[in-house]
């Protein structure tokens, strides 16, 4: 049945938090995510890597899953649980495409400067352009059904449907899996000449 009169509800309680939230609270939550969500993203990266014979699955499929639910789950968290933050799509899109260039970063440094030690010229530009570009992309792939939940949310003012999110995250990993795939198999048949 429906709350007593009176009764706090969710719709109340967002609009009030809306109210409430100034538009430097909302810029500076949008700014801090952007900056936490690569580095978090590169320690779930390193949770979902494997080794030995799971690796060929961990690089294309656990990997880019991980990897892509973690450069977006601090705005899922604030969307979530404080919708009221943001005030606009464009936030949630700073958010995941700062997350995305920020795990890129990151993993750029590590591969060319720890596990590539004097990586040619080529694999630098290809690094710091196309897998920048990838990470950046998916992330805000993954970050389209965020929006969209969020969205939702403020025009209905009811809880947000995170369910919306899971085909745009299934989207990204899916393409992000199937780079990370392409990428073994030319580095496997280069090899092979």
């Amino acid at each position: 049945g429906l709350p007593p009169d009176g009764a706090p509800t969710y719709e109340t309680w967002l609009v009030k938090r809306r109210t409430e939230s100034s538009k430097g609270r909302s810029w500076a939550t949008t700014l801090w995510v952007a900056a936490v969500a690569g580095p978090w993203a590169i320690l779930g990266s390193i949770w979902g890597s494997g080794e030995g014979a799971s690796s060929l699955l961990a690089l294309t499929l656990f990997g880019p899953v991980v990897e892509e639910i973690m450069k977006t789950s601090a705005a899922y968290w604030v969307v979530e649980r404080r919708p009221y933050l943001f005030r606009s799509r464009f936030q949630i899109a700073i958010c995941v495409l700062g997350a995305g260039l920020a795990f890129a970063a990151i993993e750029n440094l590590i591969y060319l400067k720890v596990y590539i030690p004097d990586p040619p010229p080529g694999l630098v530009s290809w690094r710091w352009t196309v897998c920048t570009a990838l990470h950046a992309g998916c992330a805000l792939v993954g970050g389209l059904g965020l929006m969209r939940a969020w969205g939702e949310t403020m025009d209905r003012l009811t809880r947000p449907r995170l369910s919306l999110a899971a085909p745009y995250l299934v989207a990204a990993a899916a393409i992000h899996g199937a780079y990370n795939a392409g990428a073994i198999l030319l580095g496997r048949s280069s090899f092979q000449f």
